[in-house]
């Protein structure tokens, strides 16, 4: 049986770019959180990549990240739990603020914001 090479190295083409934030796209284009996935950040292409692994690790890869490498390079396959994309008329975009933003599940976003009220 042959070898299967993966090449992290292969930049991806850029997804044009859709005037919301990241934390919108992933409201919009996810119905179900995915199960074990603690958080979400996207890549050049408009991927949209769910990580099982602490916020804390995935905001660090995020700022260490190149903007044409992706964050698998980073974290790992074992780290991931599933992608999807935003897309319009089947073309897809990403957010404004892509490159730096890791969009946590919904309940822990409701927990801070409850939290920064009291």
């Amino acid at each position: 049986m042959g070898d299967i090479l993966i090449n992290l190295d292969i930049t991806s083409e850029p997804a044009c770019t859709k005037d919301m934030t990241l934390e919108s796209m992933v409201d919009i284009a996810v119905g179900r959180w995915p199960d074990q996935a603690t958080c979400a950040t996207q890549d050049i292409d408009g991927e949209i990549l769910f990580w099982q692994v602490p916020i804390g690790t995935v905001l660090i890869a995020r700022h260490q990240a190149l903007t044409d490498q992706g964050m698998i390079g980073l974290l790992g396959f074992a780290a991931h739990v599933c992608a999807t994309y935003y897309e319009e008329d089947e073309i897809a975009f990403v957010a404004t603020d892509w490159r730096e933003s890791v969009v946590s599940h919904p309940r822990f976003r409701m927990r801070c914001a409850e939290a920064k009220a009291r």
